[in-house]
């Protein structure tokens, strides 16, 4: 397309936009009226509103009798909006959400009638000019909130309520039981603290809405958020309410399972193959097994990296300990093994029994089995059921 083209199409776009955007002269005249209408009731409300005066009442301490009659508790209406996993950090144990809510109260100083104001039921107010209820985001190592960058402001109604919405990115710090690493579920809550006011100035109702996406959608590639759900619950001797929204996550555990426990199985499982076949051949067992054994101390790297310094050794660090100590006693059969063997020989020797050769097939049934049958496969099948139960055990 020419520039030509470009510019007849940008200038046609800006004329059907100019023509979209036009009024009749009633329309204006309505128009007017509103505006009219909404700057006398800014003049009317905010003439001798004090945006840092407090509308908490403050008098609840004085004994209720029958000339003191007390309003209702001043109270907060917080609705989770949205609650999306970012990420999370195990060796920190630190969970990331983009931490979303509406806040709504009740200030009967910004109360009036719309009759008098042509109608109008609501109105949208920057929010320096009112008074907000302090509200922090607590047990946290960061919080951005997304209120600088430009004009905020708050929905306003007739009755005196107040709305606005918070939108954030929480870094929360929480405790993480790896041990069933990388089958492990965790539950972490974004907590908020009105820590101003007393208890008894105050009721806190807490909603969890209409999330934009399902539960299990909220989650990202390596997690799926399982539940969320809301508390309300007394903190510092019963003094203020500390509102919780808790979110339940478990790992999608296939990178693991697919790149390092099933890898994990099958090296061990040829190592031990290879160990017990031949076994005179000391020199390429000594080979296999340091390759093995350096295979899995890789696997402890990595997985050292990724996972937080406690007490209790998560489940895939055991598993692949296990399976390096496998490994390990596999070595050992295999280089005591033909010392064990030549040792029985000289004792039926010297006792004077005849040792059948290698391609000499034995008579009895029993000497057939024990033919067949050598001892190192029975340590190679012992090994393997071990390496077995080692894999499968991660997943009971």
């Amino acid at each position: 397309m020419s520039r030509i083209h470009i510019i007849i199409s940008c200038f046609a776009l800006f004329l059907s936009t100019t023509d979209s955007q036009s009024m009749s002269a009633e329309q204006m005249a309505n128009y007017k009226r509103f505006l009219a209408n909404q700057e006398k009731l800014f003049d009317k409300l905010f003439k001798t509103y004090d945006p840092g005066q407090n509308a908490v009442y403050t008098l609840y301490h004085l004994p209720e009798s029958n000339v003191t009659i007390h309003p209702p508790r001043f109270e907060i209406v917080v609705q989770l909006s949205m609650l999306k996993l970012v990420e999370v950090v195990e060796p920190e144990e630190k969970a990331t959400f983009l931490f979303d809510y509406q806040s709504n109260w009740y200030d009967p100083r910004l109360s009036w009638d719309p009759e008098d104001y042509g109608g109008i039921n609501h109105i949208y107010v920057p929010r320096s000019r009112v008074w907000i209820p302090e509200t922090t985001i607590v047990d946290c190592s960061e919080v951005k909130v997304f209120d600088n960058e430009y004009t905020r402001y708050v929905w306003l109604h007739s009755n005196g309520s107040i709305g606005m919405y918070t939108a954030s990115v929480t870094s929360v710090v929480c405790q993480m039981d790896i041990y069933n690493f990388p089958l492990d579920k965790h539950t972490c809550s974004v907590n908020i603290l009105f820590n101003t006011y007393l208890m008894t100035e105050y009721l806190i109702t807490g909603q969890t809405g209409t999330l934009p996406r399902p539960v299990h959608m909220l989650g990202n590639g390596e997690w799926q958020m399982n539940s969320i759900q809301m508390s309300i619950e007394p903190v510092v001797d019963n003094m203020t309410y500390l509102t919780r929204f808790e979110a339940t996550f478990q790992r999608n555990p296939g990178f693991y399972v697919v790149l390092v426990m099933i890898p994990a199985y099958f090296i061990n499982f040829l190592s031990i193959v290879a160990l017990f076949t031949d076994i005179d051949n000391r020199n390429e067992k000594f080979t296999v097994a340091m390759t093995n054994i350096m295979s899995m101390s890789f696997i402890l790297v990595i997985l050292a990296e990724d996972l937080p310094k406690t007490k209790n050794l998560p489940i895939l660090a055991i598993y692949t300990v296990t399976s390096l100590a496998i490994m390990l006693f596999s070595l050992v059969a295999v280089i005591l093994l033909p010392k064990l063997k030549l040792y029985y020989a000289n004792r039926r020797l010297s006792r004077g029994e005849k040792i059948p050769k290698n391609d000499e097939v034995p008579r009895t049934c029993w000497e057939r089995i024990k033919f067949y049958f050598k001892v190192e496969y029975v340590f190679m099948a012992v090994f393997q059921i071990a390496n077995f139960v080692n894999f499968v055990i991660i997943f009971v």
